[in-house]
Order: C-alpha cells, then sequence, then structure tokens
C-alpha cells in the first residue's frame, strides 16, 4: 500500500458544528449508554448511521467537509459500499473539485461466510481511465471494510489517495 500523508485537523469550529448541533439533532449521536456494536465491541459513545443521512442538507455539508479535506488531491473515482456510505460517497464526488466519479462495491458472503467486497463489471472499466480512489465510509467500527476496498482498489491496479468517515 503506498504511503499516505497525514491527514489534515478538521478545524474546531467544524467540530463544534458537528458534535454540538447536527449530529445531536438528528438523534444520531448518543451518549452515556453501554452500547453493544455488532462487532462485539463495547462503547459509550455511539453515531447511528442511519441517522446521518435523513438530512439531506448535512449530509451534503459533511460531503463538502470531507471534499475540502482531500481537494489537494487529485481524485478520479470516489469508492463506498452500503446505503449510508453510499450517499454520503456522492456528497464528497458533487463538491471535489477532481469532479471524481462515484461507484460502490458491495459486500456478500463467500462460502465459508466470510463478507467480502466486490465490484461490479460496469464498474471496473473505470479504472482504466484513471486509478486514484478516495474511499469514504460513514462509519468505521474494526476497519475490515476500508481494508478490503483498499484492496479492491490495489488488485484493480489503482491508487487510494484518502480515506474519509463521519
Amino acid at each position: 500500500m503506498a504511503t499516505r500523508e497525514k491527514p489534515v485537523p478538521i478545524g474546531e469550529e467544524i467540530l463544534e458544528r458537528l458534535n454540538c448541533g447536527i449530529l445531536q439533532r438528528t438523534g444520531a449521536y448518543r451518549t452515556g449508554d453501554h452500547i453493544v456494536l455488532r462487532s462485539g465491541r463495547h462503547t459509550s459513545e455511539y453515531v447511528a448511521k442511519a441517522l446521518v443521512t435523513t438530512e439531506p442538507t448535512f449530509t451534503e455539508g459533511l460531503g463538502d467537509i470531507i471534499a475540502e479535506h482531500f481537494s489537494r488531491y487529485q481524485v478520479d473515482l470516489v469508492l463506498t459500499t452500503g446505503y449510508g456510505a453510499g450517499l454520503l460517497g456522492h456528497c464528497v464526488a458533487r463538491a471535489h473539485p477532481s469532479r471524481p466519479r462515484f461507484i460502490f462495491a458491495t459486500k456478500v458472503k463467500t462460502a465459508d461466510r466470510r463478507t467480502e467486497v466486490t465490484l461490479a463489471p460496469e464498474y471496473r472499466a473505470f479504472f482504466a481511465e484513471g486509478g486514484r480512489a478516495l474511499i469514504i465510509e460513514d462509519i468505521l467500527t474494526t476497519g475490515e471494510t476500508v481494508k478490503q476496498l483498499v484492496k479492491l482498489v490495489e488488485n484493480m491496479g489503482g491508487q487510494v489517495v484518502g480515506i474519509g468517515a463521519i
């Protein structure tokens, strides 16, 4: 995997807006409870990813923030998985100055019950046009999906220029 620059820290004003305002208003940010995640891990803070994208202007704003964060990179493709990540990824692709294509991978179960990501054949041709990919996920818990997306991009001959998430 290619070496990546350290991400630029998000400004305090943006964090204030995200943490204190919109996430709470949507009901997506939960704290103070004992929450068991699907991964089996435990936490006292949680972002309900299904609720984050219920307000289109908020989702667009998140897309703007992530696109700005990666604006110094040439991006050919924005790659995601899942519904919430897809909405966010679409907003990032719209806002990024490179005007990248938006594509998504799907999760499938293998015969031995592992989850893998796969890319539809019609999207594979886009890697021939330029393979610099920005991976967008809604929520990171274990990082397994992102690892698989990185592997997918590299197996297609592409390069991951960054990973963005809520």
